[in-house]
């Protein structure tokens, strides 16, 4: 459940109770944001939610199209004063990958996503799941991750000009489209990937941002990899709780 910027799940319990978890977003809103006040105030507020709006739909188009490619689907780039395809290919393609199709209309979110295939066949990982909505009661957490991968030890040159090493393990894997990262991406993995174990689907270890929104020019152009090591996940995590 979406109410402007803040979200909850909604989950209807055996005994026919209903109870509703607030998102791990909706909770580190409590962090004050200097920054943020002062680019309010540099541009006013109706500037600022205008460009918080189109920044938030950008990245949910970004999102879908990363979603359907991790689940074997095609996406196309149909800009709509030029289209790519005609009504019937799109179809053909409807029908070739069984519904699994994410289609976008902007230049810069293709190559966005053109860069997130690149990652995605330097790294080759093993994806375990997309979007998977996950909770816990014990703390009343709850959220939706972007990915969780198995990825092999290894040197890639995926953050810039100097290779990221990684070392062999379950990532709990966020992505970012926005121009920057702060500290709070960390805060929202790590209760991510304790809600994933709640549930028992098995063990997180280690966590990765992927940002799409650097300003790295070597390895792949736009494309930053900020790893977070076991120690430094549990430190977020009690951070968070915090």
């Amino acid at each position: 459940v979406t109410y402007y910027d803040e979200r909850f799940y909604k989950f209807t319990l055996r005994n026919g109770t209903v109870d509703y978890l607030p998102s791990v977003t909706t909770k580190l809103q409590i962090i004050e944001k200097p920054w943020l006040a002062r680019w309010r105030g540099d541009v006013g507020n109706e500037v600022a939610d205008w460009r918080s709006f189109t920044a938030a739909e950008r990245g949910s188009r970004i999102h879908h199209a990363w979603y359907t490619y991790t689940q074997g689907g095609a996406v196309l780039y149909q800009p709509w004063q030029r289209p790519t395809f005609t009504q019937a290919q799109l179809n053909e393609y409807e029908t070739q990958y069984q519904g699994k199709v994410a289609i976008l209309q902007y230049q810069d979110e293709q190559l966005a996503m053109a860069r997130l295939m690149q990652w995605d066949q330097v790294i080759k990982p093993v994806i375990l799941a997309s979007e998977l909505i996950v909770y816990t009661f014990l703390t009343r957490d709850a959220g939706t991750l972007d990915n969780v991968m198995d990825i092999a030890a290894g040197s890639y040159l995926v953050n810039g000009a100097t290779p990221v090493t990684l070392p062999a393990g379950r990532y709990v894997v966020d992505l970012k489209t926005g121009k920057e990262v702060d500290d709070q991406a960390f805060l929202q993995i790590a209760p991510y990937a304790k809600c994933y174990e709640s549930m028992g689907h098995g063990t997180i270890t280690v966590g990765l941002i992927l940002h799409t929104g650097a300003s790295t020019t070597k390895g792949i152009e736009g494309i930053a990899t900020l790893y977070r090591s076991a120690a430094q996940l549990a430190q977020d995590y009690a951070d968070y709780r915090s």
